[in-house]
């Protein structure tokens, strides 16, 4: 038997709250190797959530009668085990202890992958050993993401009201990363860490080209960004990205078409990219899910400040498998979530709306019924929606205006603006409006209304 295990399981019979802990990070029976520890911990967890505590070896002994599944061999072994860890020291705080489960665990787990794997090899079936390899990988760390941000708000008082204090006498302090946009910066302060935040759009609206402007802004505030590409390859992103920096047209860098003056223009604007002490890391890649993202962030060696997949209806879910399209995309939506908590830092996304949510005539879309999901409004924290004015006008010159809307929000309000896009440039800037006020000369002040269009650039 595991040492760790029994360790584990002492924990649990000295300090029951730790069954908090294990419950908070997922920990189940799988994590248990030994099937005595299995069904012992299943009747601790099942005692626990019943009556807050933890029964009596001679409790035990009737729960275990009680079950018709265990042999009895099994049985004697869970009584015997209960009374070996009712006398075992516990060596180490339970925090410590659950992180030597969940390492004994995903050894376990990864020996079987690769043994699984092996065989696979040595059959010949190279790709479905890639394959079983990859996917159990992934369920690994899917089952291993951890959480947990805990105090007792009767205590903690002191440190609650010298945060409120800073962040009057230093406003930054409360500020998230700044994504360009006045309106949506202003609304909400900036995106904050653990953030889901989720853009919504029809068919060539501009869900990815908002995007690729967020995460530029937030860059030239020198932010570290990481753009995950699930749409367009790197060196395709690559163009994007400096047609949006430099202001020449896309198709001009694409197609080779630059005049002498703009390609000195490009060069100098390459140049000075070297100058912003920010990190801005694009991935291209085709296979995408939360756990996948989640060994990124681990592996990558910079902080990011700001995360942005483009987009999240072309992500894989963890946790099913073979289910309907709107249950995958509520897992993904899910998924990603946590990862932004587990990471600390604000995830950006787009999906797709389907044809019934653009029958009406309103700037807001109908995001309950977004693109096959209803449940992805509850797991995002930031809805915003994109929608073209003239189509037309889109398709014959690439530029239009368009209506933005951050459409539902359970951490900050809700606004409506005003957007143009020039998509030959990848470009879509808000359009300001400002009340100017002029005094004339006999000094009688006189206020009127004057609407001014202005590109805002950061």
């Amino acid at each position: 038997m595991s040492d760790i295990e029994k360790q584990v399981l002492s924990c649990f019979v000295k300090d029951p709250l730790s069954i908090d802990q294990a419950i908070s990070r997922r920990i189940d029976t799988e994590f248990f190797e030994i099937p005595e520890c299995r069904k012992l911990y299943e009747i601790l967890h099942w005692y626990y959530l019943k009556y807050r505590g933890i029964p009596s070896e001679e409790g035990i002994k009737q729960l275990v009668e009680l079950s018709k599944k265990t042999t009895d061999d099994i049985k004697q072994r869970i009584i015997l085990l209960f009374s070996e860890v009712v006398a075992t020291t516990v060596m180490a705080q339970p925090t410590f202890l659950l992180d030597q489960l969940v390492r004994y665990f995903k050894e376990n787990e990864l020996r079987r992958a690769l043994m699984h794997g092996a065989t696979l090899l040595k059959d010949g079936d190279i790709d479905k050993a890639l394959l079983h390899t990859k996917e159990h990988v992934s369920q690994i760390e899917s089952r291993t993401l951890s959480y947990l941000k805990e105090a007792s708000l009767t205590q903690n008082l002191n440190e609650r009201a010298s945060r409120y204090e800073m962040f009057q006498t230093h406003p930054h302090s409360s500020t998230g990363v700044m994504i360009g946009f006045p309106t949506i910066d202003r609304v909400t302060n900036g995106m904050k860490p653990g953030w889901l935040v989720v853009s919504l759009g029809a068919n060539k609206s501009g869900k990815s080209t908002l995007l690729l402007n967020m995460a530029v802004n937030a860059w030239q505030t020198h932010k570290n960004v990481l753009f995950i590409s699930l749409e367009i390859p790197k060196e395709q992103f690559e163009i994007r990205f400096d047609s949006y920096v430099s202001g020449i047209p896309y198709d001009k860098i694409a197609n080779g078409q630059l005049q002498k003056e703009e390609l000195e223009f490009l060069k100098g604007s390459l140049d000075k990219q070297k100058a912003n002490p920010g990190i801005f890391y694009v991935m291209d890649t085709i296979h995408l899910s939360a756990s996948i993202l989640a060994s990124y962030l681990k592996r990558l060696p910079h902080k990011f400040d700001l995360v942005v997949i483009d987009y999240l209806g072309l992500m894989k879910a963890d946790s099913t498998r073979g289910t309907k399209d709107w249950e995958n995309i509520s897992n993904i939506g899910l998924e990603i979530r946590q990862v932004a908590r587990e990471f600390e830092v604000p995830i950006l996304t787009a999906m797709q709306v389907n044809r019934d949510a653009l029958k009406g005539n309103g700037a807001v879309f109908n995001i309950e019924n977004i693109a096959l999901s209803y449940m992805l409004t509850c797991h995002a924290d930031l809805i915003m929606s994109l929608k073209v004015k003239d189509r037309e006008e889109q398709m014959q010159s690439g530029t239009c205006d368009l209506t933005g809307c951050i459409a539902a929000s359970r951490v900050s309000g809700t606004a409506l603006f005003d957007l143009e896009a020039d998509f030959t440039k990848l470009t879509i800037r808000e359009k300001i409006r400002r009340l100017n006020m002029t005094p004339p000369e006999n000094k009688v002040e006189v206020k009127r209304d004057v609407t001014i269009e202005e590109k805002t650039s950061f």
